[in-house]
């Protein structure tokens, strides 16, 4: 499933937390809690949404990512809606 993990650190842009976009193995909001209360690092598949100069959009797998869940503020299910700008 994909997710939107919100970090608490900061951005390279300087912002004080940073959202990744990833693939991971749970097949469910709850699962992911589960594995994020039992483990210390899981792995995602990381994706970048790319907005092209003719305004497409493209995912681009930029690959495999650990994430310490000492440092996820947050996690939601990753929705893609047209007028976001992932």
């Amino acid at each position: 499933m994909r997710f939107v993990f919100t970090m608490n650190l900061p951005s390279y842009k300087g912002n004080l937390v940073q959202q990744v976009i990833g693939d991971h193995d749970s097949k469910s909001l709850e699962s992911l809690c589960d594995t994020l209360n039992n483990e210390g690092f899981i792995t995602v598949a990381q994706y970048y949404n790319v907005i092209h100069r003719n305004g497409e959009r493209e995912w681009q797998y930029k690959g495999q990512m650990i994430l310490n869940t000492d440092h996820i503020g947050k996690v939601q299910e990753f929705v893609a809606k047209d007028a976001e700008t992932y």
